[in-house]
C-alpha cells in the first residue's frame, strides 16, 4: 500500500538520545495485510533534523498493527467488482464501413479506458481513522 498516516504523540517519547516531546507529529507508512493495517516509522524530523528509527504500531491489547474489522471481505468484494468493470467493451465489433470501424473503435477505446479506470479505483482500499486512537510505538531492534 504504502499511503502515510500522520501520527501525534500523546506523551513525551525517548527514543535514543533523543526527547521527542509531547504533540509532535509523526509519519507513518501504512501497509494492509489480511485484516490489519501495519504502521511503521522510518525517520523523525527533531530540531530540523532526521534521524532514521525503526518504530512499529501496536494495538493496546499487544498486536502488532490495528486490527480492521472486515477488510479482508471489503477487499474481495472490491477485487471482484473491479474485475467485472475491466472486463466490459472487450468484445469485437464487424462493420460494413471505414467510418463505422472507427466510430466502433473510438467507442471501444473509450469504453475500455473508462472500465480500467473504474477497475483501479475499485481496488482502492479506503480505511479511516478516527482521532484520538491510541496505540503504542515500538522501536524495533
Amino acid at each position: 500500500m504504502g499511503e502515510t498516516v500522520r501520527l501525534r504523540l500523546m506523551e513525551t517519547a525517548r527514543i535514543a538520545t533523543m526527547i521527542i516531546p509531547k504533540n509532535s507529529l509523526l509519519t507513518a507508512t501504512a501497509r494492509l495485510q489480511g485484516n490489519r493495517m501495519f504502521l511503521s516509522v522510518s525517520s523523525i524530523e527533531h530540531r530540523e533534523r532526521i534521524v532514521g528509527v525503526k518504530l512499529s504500531a501496536y494495538e493496546l491489547d499487544g498486536q502488532e498493527g490495528l486490527f480492521i474489522p472486515g477488510s479482508a471481505e471489503i477487499s474481495a468484494v472490491k477485487e471482484i467488482a473491479a474485475g467485472m468493470g475491466q472486463s466490459t467493451g472487450t468484445s469485437f465489433t464487424f462493420t460494413s464501413s471505414a467510418g463505422q470501424q472507427l466510430a466502433a473503435d473510438a467507442g471501444k477505446s473509450i469504453l475500455q479506458g473508462a472500465s480500467k479506470y473504474f477497475g483501479n479505483k475499485m481496488r482502492e482500499v479506503k480505511i479511516t481513522l478516527k482521532a484520538g486512537h491510541q496505540l503504542y510505538l515500538v522501536q524495533q531492534k
